[in-house]
């Protein structure tokens, strides 16, 4: 799979405040899809809700969740984790292992999650195919800490029998339902959310940054 970050992209939907893009050249079979929007909340609120691990939260705002769990944490910061997700029948469900880092970056402004799937020695269910994907939240400092961009990038191979046409139709709006649904959890927990202590540091901007 491509690097999210240097993929060229396509808009090809806006709606709800949440702009969807394909990826406009393929080198693969299967298409990377990317969602942008704009949170009128702290970036710290954004990052706090998105990295909590209780299972009930992150139900909230990942689709079709039946499992997920930390495999490993050597901080916040560098975790491996394990989600466990319901594919409608006749297909199997999915489960991925991914390395999952927080990376702030050098303008002081922008931190990126980077999930990526990897090697790690944890059982395989019976009846279930283990996916690879790659997922990266980009999440920017606006107006002084008081609006948060969000640019969500996602590649994922389900792996197993599946058409990758199949893999593409299925996932073509995933980008806009998984940002609709962080935007909608977000707003729900933002005067509840304990803030993170080592996200209190991370965004130190004086001026906009446009996405």
């Amino acid at each position: 799979m491509a690097e999210l970050t240097d993929t060229a992209w396509v808009l090809v939907d806006t709606r709800d405040s949440i702009a969807t893009y394909h990826e406009k050249n393929p080198s693969e079979k299967i298409v990377a899809v990317r969602g942008k929007s704009v949170l009128d909340v702290s970036p710290e609120i954004v990052l706090s809700v998105l990295i909590d691990a209780n299972y009930q939260s992150q139900k909230e705002w990942v689709p079709d969740l039946i499992d997920f769990r930390i495999l490993k944490q050597d901080s916040i910061f560098d975790r491996i984790l394990y989600v466990y997700v319901d594919i409608p029948w006749p297909a199997k469900d999915r489960d991925f292992v991914y390395h999952a880092r927080i990376m702030p970056q050098p303008d002081g402004k922008t931190v990126w999650l980077d999930y990526r799937s990897v090697a790690f020695p944890f059982p395989e269910k019976d009846g279930v195919v283990r996916g690879m994907m790659k997922t990266l939240f980009i999440i920017t400092s606006r107006d002084n800490g008081k609006r948060t961009g969000i640019d969500l990038r996602a590649s994922a191979d389900p792996r197993g029998v599946v058409p990758k046409w199949v893999v593409n139709f299925a996932q073509r709006s995933y980008s806009y339902k998984m940002l609709k649904r962080v935007k909608e959890r977000v707003y729900a927990k933002k005067d509840k959310v304990a803030i993170t202590a080592e996200f209190r540091s991370l965004f130190n901007d004086s001026t906009e940054t446009e996405q």
